[in-house]
């Protein structure tokens, strides 16, 4: 039986589909001027594409009847197929050599902020300690501080010099704790009868000398302790025009205080004093130059605690010390809380900065793989081919070349998440 496609209902015949779309069919057709130049290299169809535009064009000789451009057929996704692989290895290639590394990178710079938020909340709820050993809480001390630092400054106001510091000077403070020690050693060292010219060649002089040395240092350092404490302890009885004013219970104890330290300067002096006398005597020095040497060496010993004590009494106030042991605590708060806040800030700018070139890896990403496809050959042939038969018409566009996502869609998802993060920690910052 032969069929008579002239007699093929109208339903059925390509030619009266096409018409019955709106579509005037064209005989497909690829001139043969343009194989023959494509054959040599010069265009319009890429040279080792020919083939698969005739092949292509043959398809739709085959079968003439509109087609949706958005959809590929058969043998124009077996055309594709190659660059469509190239482009799914080269974006595999680039999620896992480049994209899923600096995310990695990415998180541990995240838990390291999370680190440092989580001291600097920390450094500002933990409790303080006041000047009596209480417990405060941050804000607690800083009210107290400013309350101490109201009350000080008011008295200033009003003419009070109780609350006068004087400048700290370490190598100051270290003379005047050593002021007695050549006194003392040379009294020692009388005491002891060293031999001077013995010392360093004699081994029991030496050991003489040594000792003395040691028991001039202890001496010196005790007379000064004493004096700066009993200084430092009345100085909390300190009045406004610098002088002790207290009830008198806590007056007679001070004066008493002061008597025992009078004491105990005097016997110091009248020891250095009488060990002058005895060795200026013994030799035969000039009785008034002896005494004179006594006085002055009893002076000197005596006028070091008195400079010792007046050191540690005039420096301020029991307010200006409570004051000046809440600024320490206070301060040293405050640097830690912006050391560590600038550290976060360092990691959110350096986070910001990796994750804005994450970004821009996963579209170049993207979009290399795309365009790996749509400027392929390849696509060029396809284009070319349904432009030759014309049935997806004028406007039609290649579809998107089908490549698997899932991987970078999920590194999408992730530096999202990164993104939001780091956002959050960027507000959470200008806040603080």
């Amino acid at each position: 039986m032969t069929i008579d496609n002239n007699n093929t209902p109208p339903e059925i015949h390509a030619d009266s589909y096409a018409r019955n779309a709106g579509f005037d069919t064209p005989t497909p057709g690829i001139p043969r001027r343009h194989t023959i130049t494509s054959c040599l290299g010069l265009g319009p169809i890429p040279f080792n594409q020919v083939i698969a535009v005739h092949n292509l064009a043959d398809e739709a000789v085959r079968f003439p009847l509109p087609r949706d451009g958005a959809f590929l057929t058969y043998n124009e996704a077996a055309v594709r197929a190659k660059p469509e692989k190239a482009a799914q290895a080269q974006l595999n290639r680039q999620v896992t050599k480049e994209i899923e590394p600096e995310i990695k990178a990415i998180r541990p710079l995240m838990a390291e902020i999370n680190v440092l938020s989580t001291q600097i909340e920390q450094v500002r709820t933990s409790p303080m300690r006041g000047a009596v050993g209480e417990k405060l809480t941050p804000e607690e001390a800083q009210t107290l501080h400013d309350a101490l630092r109201a009350e000080i400054s008011s008295d200033q106001r009003n003419g009070s010099k109780k609350h006068t510091l004087k400048t700290r000077n370490k190598l100051k403070e270290i003379g005047l704790l050593l002021i007695d020690f050549p006194v003392f050693l040379y009294a020692l060292l009388s005491l002891f009868n060293v031999n001077y010219r013995l010392i360093g060649s004699d081994t029991g002089t030496t050991i003489k000398a040594s000792i003395a040395g040691i028991f001039a240092i202890l001496g010196t350092l005790m007379l000064a302790l004493v004096a700066r404490g009993m200084g430092r302890r009345h100085r909390a009885f300190k009045g406004d025009s610098s002088t002790i004013e207290t009830d008198s219970k806590n007056r007679r104890r001070i004066r008493l205080e002061i008597a025992a330290l009078v004491a105990v300067v005097t016997a110091a002096v009248v020891v250095m004093a009488s060990r002058v006398i005895v060795d200026g005597l013994a030799a035969e020095v000039m009785p008034v130059l002896v005494y004179a040497l006594a006085a002055l060496f009893g002076f000197l010993l005596g006028f070091g605690a008195y400079l010792n004590y007046t050191a540690e009494y005039d420096n301020g106030s029991d307010q200006t010390d409570r004051v000046q042991h809440l600024s320490v605590q206070l301060r040293s708060r405050e640097a830690t809380i912006e050391g560590l806040n600038n550290a976060r800030k360092l990691r959110i700018e350096e986070t910001g900065i990796r994750i804005a070139k994450l970004n821009r890896l996963i579209e170049q990403t993207r979009t290399s793989a795309e365009h790996l496809v749509t400027g392929s050959r390849q696509d060029k042939a396809i284009s070319l081919a349904r432009s030759y038969h014309g049935l997806t018409g004028s406007k039609a566009r290649l579809p998107a070349p089908d490549l698997d996502y899932r991987r970078l869609d999920l590194a999408v998802a992730q530096a999202r998440d990164l993104t939001d993060h780091q956002e959050y920690l960027e507000n959470l910052t200008k806040e603080d």
